[in-house]
């Protein structure tokens, strides 16, 4: 049986739904799609088509089918469809070849869904400790931005934080604690985090997604994609 070999790209949305302000039509001339490595088992091209009732009056028992909600394009009829895209990816890190997820599949796919906070401190060699809790960090103390997710290296074991203050004099005040290994110098680094928008933000994401199915023989899009779950 010969193999079909198939791929699966994700792209971030200038706009939601990617339309062109001269067609009204979704357009991803201008975007860059990023391939997924992934689990996807059947790829199929997404969704079910959008059609519409015909209620026209009729001198019979028959039918009229309904009819595929469609739209011209270049002269041919372009079918609508509304479905979702599942997927299943491990979980894997950037490396230190880029020091944000801003141009990774995965910080794509995340920022459809949640809020972005992007450390402004990528690594620091703290100046001193004052305790498991608190340390003065030898950059400016309000690089460390309050609720940020910080990383250590305490004896090859990783361990992580989160900033709760970041005072005038100085310190930074974390929480959990460190465990006690977390003496001398040691290099802190910021992480970047994401997080549901509440209040007044509540709903709010970072992008909206456009995915580009590839196959053999054919390529289908979806556009206006956000996060439902994960």
């Amino acid at each position: 049986m010969g193999v079909t070999h198939r791929s699966l790209s994700v792209a971030v949305e200038s706009s939601f739904g990617s339309l062109s302000s001269s067609t009204g039509l979704p357009d991803v001339s201008g975007l860059t799609y990023v391939s997924i490595p992934c689990e996807r088992d059947p790829i199929v091209i997404y969704g079910d088509v959008v059609v519409s009732e015909r209620n026209d009056a009729r001198d019979g028992s028959f039918g009229i089918a309904p009819e595929p909600d469609t739209v011209w394009s270049a002269g041919a009829r372009v079918r609508r469809r509304t479905g979702q895209v599942q997927l299943r990816v491990d979980l894997t890190t950037i490396g230190t070849a880029a020091d944000t997820y801003a141009s990774n599949y995965l910080g794509y796919l995340l920022g459809a869904g949640f809020l972005t906070n992007v450390s402004t401190m990528k690594s620091d060699a703290l100046s001193a400790i004052t305790n498991v809790n608190t340390f003065t960090p030898t950059t400016t103390s309000t690089n460390y931005s309050i609720g940020g997710l910080i990383g250590a290296s305490l004896n090859g074991r990783a361990e992580y934080s989160a900033v709760t203050d970041n005072d005038l004099s100085g310190d930074v005040t974390v929480s959990p604690a460190f465990s006690s290994a977390f003496t001398g110098t040691p290099t802190v680094r910021g992480m970047q985090t994401w997080f549901p928008g509440s209040r007044t933000l509540t709903g709010d994401r970072t992008h909206s997604l456009t995915f580009r199915v590839d196959g053999v023989g054919f390529r289908s899009f979806a556009y206006g994609c956000v996060l439902e779950s994960v």
